[in-house]
């Protein structure tokens, strides 16, 4: 009786001990030792790929998630200008504040960069240290943002000049060399810029456009018309289609013959994020440095 006692407690033990292994880091109540986890305020460095619902790449600091062959990249995707381990403060889930967002269309708004370090710095504490983690993370509409700091009109068509002059260091930016007259390349919208020719500080640029084509931008398909030195964009957008302007997130919800609203109130475009993470503690003497803006 004993025997058959001590083993029905042997088997309970291995479930358990099986259980806890194959939850991992999903549920921080089996964590280890205190000391192995991330605690308030720990300095980390902290890996992250996150992908959409549907697995298109929406960020990372990873080179080889966002460099890879046969990678699906969401419209929030953009390619950092860097890649390695961000340094973080880990801190209680933060709620984003609509206070000193990043500046553009003259209203403020928190860029999607912003607000995917802030939630991920959230969502660290009780985190195993060396070792890699899955997170679901979402966004709310920041309290306090006002009508003005959270929508946009855009109109559908909108006029274009085919020759435009632009700073050199915005062209070298492009090309990644100092530009020369002839050279060319094709952007986002699938327009190809020629340049035409190059002062000492300003680059002369035209624009070849062919009259009735579809190309594509970030908010749906549009239609080019020549008329003459200029060219009209009549862009086809859709209710619901979720865009990337410079550093924003957001969603086109609404559309008539003339113009459309983009909602830019949620900072994640209304998404929600599936990340893979990985957090490093920082050694002594480096955890004296700043992360206020990591």
């Amino acid at each position: 009786m004993q025997n058959e006692n001590l083993r029905h407690r042997l088997v309970i033990f291995l479930f358990l001990a099986l259980t806890i292994l194959l939850l991992g880091c999903t549920d921080k109540r089996f964590m280890s030792s205190p000391a192995r986890t991330v605690r308030q305020n720990d300095k980390v460095a902290v890996s992250y790929t996150c992908k959409l619902a549907d697995g298109a790449l929406a960020a990372t600091n990873e080179r080889q998630s966002a460099e890879g062959q046969n990678i699906i990249r969401s419209p929030l995707f953009s390619m950092p200008d860097s890649f390695g381990p961000e340094l973080m403060t880990a801190t209680a889930k933060p709620v984003i504040d609509p206070a000193g967002h990043t500046e553009m269309y003259g209203f403020k708004v928190k860029s999607f960069e912003e607000a995917v370090r802030e939630q991920l710095a959230g969502h660290l504490i009780g985190l195993p240290y060396d070792k890699e983690c899955q997170l679901r993370m979402s966004a709310d509409v920041p309290k306090g943002l006002s009508r003005r700091d959270r929508y946009l009109r855009r109109y559908r068509e909108t006029s274009h000049p085919k020759v435009l002059r632009v700073p050199l260091w915005q062209v070298e930016k492009q090309l990644n060399k100092s530009p020369v007259a002839g050279a060319s390349w094709r952007g986002k919208d699938g327009i190809t810029f020629v340049v035409e020719s190059v002062a000492s500080k300003i680059v002369k640029l035209r624009r070849e456009i062919k009259s009735g084509a579809v190309v594509k931008t970030v908010f749906g398909p549009a239609r080019i018309i020549d008329k003459g030195r200029f060219y009209t964009i009549d862009i086809e957008p859709k209710v619901g289609t979720l865009v990337r302007s410079g550093p924003l997130a957001g969603r086109i919800v609404k559309v008539t013959d003339k113009y459309f609203l983009l909602d830019y109130g949620n900072p994640f475009g209304f998404e929600t994020l599936n990340c893979r993470v990985r957090i490093e503690k920082l050694a002594a003497d480096t955890a004296d440095i700043d992360t206020a803006g990591h």
